[in-house]
């Protein structure tokens, strides 16, 4: 705790600009400026993956004849199609930032039965009420589906977690994330982090739905209390690979640091990361998450507490949430394609080599993804398996012994 102490109380000395992307030392203005670069690095990364998707795979053959490491490969994208595409992600991320949280809310208003309808308008007996209404917002089958598709065409995509979703029923995921909703501890996470983990919701949610592991849920309950109009104080944050990779292992790419070009005028010099995203081994359990969770929460306090609330400036006074935190990361996860240092790097088309390994790179993770689902979706599922077996079918028990 010592750790996360010394990483707040240096809000106190938050008064001087810093370029530093660490996050024990971003200052309030450079952590703005990135925010702002948000909207055209989520356009640009997944413009970047479509391009890549719309190449076809390079065989072995082809690779040897192709001249100098050119990425010609002669398919002519259909930019008209690939805009429209962009579009529609887009849509998609604003509805997973601004939308659906609203619609939760909205929903905690009102009474609702397992069956999706409104207490009100039900038909059930007070006695079948009681039993069967649900204690507060929840998500919806197709909310659910919606929101895996988000997180794995902003992240990884991996297809055969989106068939493992489309298998869970209405009824039970309405349960499921009502009870899981409903126990998200209501104790302040900037006095005690501790206290205030969801670890019962995060259980609750990897139990009896397939394919929801621990980032998966994460994401459930973090947009359940994100909307801005009636956020929660226990806010929680989303399990992303960007957000670990920056605050846990401490991995993020350089500020740049003051050079001069062959002008003698100013320029900024981008340094390497010291692992790229996809190297990272993580294994997206609670342990994992505890961690972010930890971090996340302490760059939150130690940012929120340099604000100026009777400044005329709203980004002086503005309190950042840990949607906006989420959305910094994915931009330092991205930084080249950012236009943060005045100049976006266009999206790096690969060459026959290179494309090679990214189809190889995708087949692996779509193995990877089977083998997560059959596990039940995450890092944790062994241990989940052993305290759910009602859950799980009888003729499964030999092989979860063996796992």
């Amino acid at each position: 705790m010592s750790a996360r102490r010394d990483f707040i109380s240096s809000a106190d000395n938050d008064t001087s600009p810093s370029n530093s992307f660490a996050p024990s030392e971003i200052s309030r203005s450079t952590f703005s400026k990135l925010l702002s670069c948000y909207p055209t690095t989520v356009r640009e990364v997944y413009r970047g993956k479509l391009i890549v998707k719309s190449r076809p795979k390079v065989t072995k053959k082809a690779r040897n004849a192709t001249t100098g490491g050119s990425d010609d490969t002669g398919v002519r994208i259909d930019e008209e199609k690939m805009n429209r595409d962009i579009e529609a992600f887009l849509q998609l991320d604003e509805w997973r930032f601004e939308k659906l949280p609203r619609v939760l809310s909205e929903r905690a208003k009102k009474e609702w039965m397992e069956d999706g309808r409104t207490v009100e308008k039900s038909k059930e007996t007070e006695k079948t009420v009681s039993k069967k209404k649900l204690p507060g917002t929840f998500l919806e089958k197709e909310d659910l589906v919606n929101l895996m598709e988000w997180k794995l065409k902003h992240g990884t995509y991996r297809p055969t977690l989106v068939g493992m979703i489309k298998t869970n029923q209405g009824p039970l995921v309405r349960k499921t994330t009502a009870d899981a909703i409903t126990s998200i501890p209501t104790i302040d996470p900037s006095t005690s982090p501790d206290d205030a983990f969801p670890k019962e919701s995060l259980e609750i949610l990897m139990g009896p739905l397939r394919g929801v592991g621990t980032a998966t849920a994460s994401l459930i309950l973090s947009v359940a209390t994100s909307d801005p109009d009636s956020r929660e104080k226990n806010e929680v944050p989303f399990y992303s690979d960007e957000l670990y990779l920056w605050l846990c292992p401490d991995d993020y790419p350089s500020a740049g640091q003051e050079d001069n070009d062959d002008d003698g005028d100013p320029k900024k010099q981008l340094s390497k990361r010291k692992r790229r995203t996809n190297e990272l081994k993580l294994k997206y359990n609670l342990r994992e998450y505890q961690q972010l969770w930890n971090a996340v929460h302490a760059l939150q306090t130690r940012l929120n507490r340099a604000a100026k609330p009777d400044s005329s400036d709203e980004d002086e006074k503005r309190i950042f949430s840990l949607t906006d935190i989420e959305k910094v990361a994915y931009v330092l996860g991205h930084i080249d394609v950012s236009g943060y240092f005045g100049k976006r790097d266009e999206p790096m088309l690969p060459d026959a080599f290179a494309q090679e390994q990214q189809h190889a790179a995708v087949e692996k993770n779509e193995r990877e993804g089977k083998e997560e689902e059959e596990a039940g979706g995450d890092g944790d599922s062994k241990k989940r398996k052993r305290g759910n077996e009602s859950a799980y079918a009888k003729k499964d028990q030999k092989s979860r012994k063996r796992e």
